[in-house]
């Protein structure tokens, strides 16, 4: 009894504050997907507390009053969201941003319609079963790609300009000549003005996942895809963009070889196929018409074979689309993604994976790719 507060006002204030803590320690139970605005004013708890503890504590009881309405709805919306994510999600009504990350690839797969080059029509596939690595290719993956209409798609031009701007091995120093430069700026450019890219700005702030306008959103797509960096103690050899849409080689300590790594674009697949660069090994499955998981040996003017075990393409669809969807997937989860049930029309399901890495107190795109 005699360690319990004389004052009624500080007694209040005391069992008020240990049932603040309580809550705050029962909701970082929960998942945890973005806070709602507290409507709690806690200024004016500041300027009555200078006044008396009689003020303080009846503002303190506005005050939690305010917290605990604001954090129920708060909990019951992230609970809401976290159970959506983490199950693939449905789109909400016709009008209002999806709520789910599966909600916004639906959407956006419509966006890329008018864009995409469709089975058939657009390219044709010839899969095999897989081979294991070192055996002999059975034939081109790509048997026929509509490169008129290819080249039409929004940004196709700019991102073929940047292929070639990378050292592919990751302990070789990166240099960005000026010419390369402005590629990079032309493609940017580019991106920014698709409606995919427009449509990713809309979700991500309707989720309050960023707070920019669009030409600083540009920015920060930039950053995080383009900045090049060190992985460890290497030079300045990687970016987000090459190991996602270009790809990379590294030397494998478990196996002691250089493999492949990254390289999940298909657009990139099948430009380094024509090229006569890349062997395909065949598919973990060959039902796929868009999404294809195949395993390939990518060559390079050394007289070692580097192959890549699998990699999961999204085929025929635009970079923009790409971009988008990955970029809304990498910013929302804070870098750290790992969501099933993502369709893309009839196929699916899928999961989109990313990971980030840390520079010099920036957070940057490592890789972000499909699982299926």
């Amino acid at each position: 009894a005699n360690m319990l507060p004389r004052s009624p006002s500080i007694l209040l204030l005391t069992i008020l504050g240990w049932a603040g803590v309580l809550s705050v320690w029962a909701e970082d139970l929960l998942p945890s997907y973005g806070d709602l605005p507290l409507s709690a004013d806690i200024g004016s708890l500041d300027d009555e507390c200078s006044v008396s503890d009689g003020g303080c504590a009846s503002s303190f009881v506005q005050l939690r009053a305010n917290l605990h309405s604001d954090d129920h709805a708060a909990s019951e919306a992230r609970q809401v969201r976290s159970n959506r994510r983490r199950r693939g999600g449905s789109k909400p009504a016709s009008g209002s941003i999806p709520q789910t990350l599966a909600g916004v690839v639906e959407h956006l797969w419509s966006v890329d319609a008018p864009y995409r080059l469709e089975p058939g029509n657009g390219y044709q596939l010839h899969q095999t079963a897989m081979q294991s690595t070192g055996s002999r290719s059975l034939g081109a993956l790509f048997q026929y790609v509509d490169e008129a209409k290819l080249r039409q798609m929004p940004c196709t031009a700019s991102f073929l300009a940047l292929l070639d701007n990378f050292e592919r091995e990751t302990d070789k120093q990166e240099t960005e000549t000026s010419q390369e430069r402005s590629e990079v700026s032309r493609f940017m450019e580019e991106l920014m003005a698709t409606p995919h890219m427009k449509y990713a700005y809309d979700v991500l702030k309707d989720w309050k996942s960023i707070s920019s306008d669009y030409t600083a959103f540009g920015a920060q797509i930039k950053k995080i895809w383009m900045t090049q960096y060190s992985l460890g103690r290497g030079p300045i050899a990687s970016s987000g963009f090459e190991h996602v849409f270009v790809g990379e080689e590294k030397y494998d300590k478990k196996s002691q070889k250089d493999t492949i790594t990254g390289l999940h674009n298909w657009i990139q697949f099948w430009h380094e196929e024509k090229a006569h660069h890349i062997e395909y090994l065949g598919s973990k499955s060959q039902s796929g018409t868009h999404l294809v998981s195949a395993r390939f040996e990518w060559k390079d003017d050394d007289p070692e074979k580097e192959y890549k075990s699998i990699s999961t393409m999204l085929v025929g669809s635009s970079v923009p689309f790409e971009m988008a969807m990955l970029s809304v997937a990498f910013i929302s989860f804070g870098g750290e993604a790992k969501v099933p049930g993502i369709y893309f029309g009839n196929e699916g399901p899928a999961q989109i994976v990313s990971y980030s890495w840390d520079s010099h107190g920036e957070t940057f795109v490592r890789t972000a790719y499909l699982e299926a």
